[in-house]
């Protein structure tokens, strides 16, 4: 199945992303061998849609009726009694869209198959009514007679003993129902607003965490730990000492520094056999202790950039970089604005609405100068900024989105850093991706990346400089507009 995939141009270039998004999955059963057999002429390419027709395979059949898919593509329905990885076992399939828990089975079976991609992250659902009905929204459906259908039709499917509908309780509400809270961290409470949290790092170890509360200096702040884990054997919060500090705990990111120091770079993966030897990665972009509450509608977390993998020496010992690849530069359009020697003292500084936008590729150079703290406000609007600077008390780049916008739940709220070093012209160098829900920094060379998402509200476009306790230079500032992929 691999190989088929990489010699055969299944789908146009424009909706290649519904190929990486198959899974082709799993086996079991006894009746579609025949039936597939009828499918399809010799060396098409017959992509399998396991059950009956259903809403989640619209963007199949979506993509069928725009002609996007290569003229030797065709669909199969399987039918409701038919083995769900029969035709693909018997070679007449050769990608089947299944359930990761029926892959899972089939592969604790001995088939031999494999999983090659995910479809969805949540399964999906919907109302449907007459065409003639006259409803177009579930507003329409107030004042009428409505019937709650529960139905669980696991059995057919062969998955066994688990799969099933757990409902308890259904309530009638002119509010959305708030998930439950699953908030496991440190909290650092000032006016009852979260301004600092920690989390951890998922593992048994007690380390050093620091929390940067200078810009609170003389307020009253709780420390408000929260353990909400159901778990009974992991997933709980170790907290051994809270101490009050001046300096920074040595933690052991430090004697070994982390490829992103964001909240938001999980599960990465790297390329084998790219062009001229370079290693590409890729990387999540989200966190488990938010993924379920984030405030989307339509999508549900993203992939970071692409990052070209590098080895340097720092201090004399090697260190692993990470830059974005060079094709992200062919996505810019238009003239960038560009500003030099830019004093910026104790403030904040707009560069107006040249540089608004929400997807943005912004290069800087930075002369600390006097200044305790210094750098880029990105996303600013009416009260919310993603804060993207430089900390001279302690040498780090950091990413604080604790006003970026809506906070999905006491987890999110954080100040990301990373030690960086200045350039041999004695700068910080930012390069900073913006992409409307996502802020990718890279300082010192590819040595320090933080990666976080955020989720500013529509009219937070605004860029701007700004200085805390001193005078900083920007001696170099470029804000370049970035088109899309698509």
């Amino acid at each position: 199945m691999m190989t088929f995939l990489s010699r055969r141009s299944v789908l146009s270039t424009a909706s290649v992303t519904a190929l990486t998004g198959l899974l082709g999955a799993c086996g079991s059963g006894t009746a579609a061998r025949r039936a597939s057999a009828a499918s399809g002429a010799a060396g098409d390419l017959v992509i399998g849609l396991t059950y009956t027709p259903n809403i989640q395979f619209a963007p199949f059949d979506m993509a069928r009726a725009d002609g996007r898919y290569a003229s030797d593509v065709s669909l199969r329905h399987h039918g409701a009694q038919e083995g769900q990885f029969d035709a693909l076992l018997a070679g007449t399939e050769q990608l089947v869209v299944a359930g990761a828990d029926e892959a899972a089975v089939a592969a604790s079976n001995g088939s031999g198959l494999v999983v090659v991609g995910g479809c969805y992250q949540a399964y999906p659902g919907c109302v449907i009514v007459p065409e003639t009905s006259g409803i177009t929204s579930l507003a329409d459906l107030k004042g009428r007679s409505a019937t709650i259908r529960v139905v669980d039709d696991n059995a057919r499917t062969g998955t066994g003993s688990w799969g099933h509908i757990m409902l308890d309780e259904v309530r009638q509400s002119s509010t959305k129902a708030s998930p439950v809270p699953q908030n496991t961290s440190v909290n650092v409470v000032v006016n009852g607003k979260v301004v600092a949290t920690a989390t951890g790092d998922n593992s048994g170890t007690l380390d050093w965490q620091s929390l940067d509360l200078s810009r609170w200096k003389g307020e009253r702040a709780r420390v408000v730990i929260q353990d909400a884990s159901s778990s009974e054997s992991w997933g709980h919060l170790d907290v051994d000492s809270v101490v009050a500090s001046d300096t920074r705990a040595t933690a052991a990111a430090d004697a070994m520094p982390v490829l992103d120091g964001g909240r938001d770079f999980y599960a990465a993966v790297t390329w084998n056999g790219a062009p001229d030897g370079k290693r590409y990665a890729i990387g999540w972009m989200s966190s488990w202790d938010y993924a379920e509450d984030l405030p989307t509608s339509t999508w549900r977390e993203a992939m970071s950039s692409v990052r070209e993998l590098g080895l340097t020496t720092v201090d004399g010992v090697p260190r692993v970089t990470s830059t974005p690849i060079s094709a992200v530069t062919a996505l810019r359009t238009g003239t960038p604005l560009s500003r030099t020697n830019v004093s910026v003292t104790s403030g904040t500084t707009s560069l107006g609405s040249a540089a608004d936008g929400n997807a943005s590729d912004i290069e800087v150079a930075l002369k600390p100068g006097t200044a305790l703290r210094s750098g880029v406000k990105a996303l600013v609007g009416d009260g919310e900024a993603t804060t993207i600077g430089y900390d001279a008390s302690t040498g780090e780049v950091y990413l604080d989105r604790s006003s970026s916008g809506v906070i999905p739940n006491g987890t999110f709220a954080s100040m990301d850093r990373a030690r960086v070093e200045p350039g041999s012209d004695g700068l910080i160098h930012l390069r900073i991706l913006v992409d409307h829900s996502s802020v990718e920094v890279f300082a010192g060379d590819g040595t320090a990346v933080l990666t976080d998402t955020v989720f500013p509200s529509a009219g937070s476009t605004g860029v701007s400089l700004f200085a805390d306790g001193g005078t900083a230079t920007f001696t170099s500032v470029a804000v370049h507009r970035m088109g899309s992929t698509h």
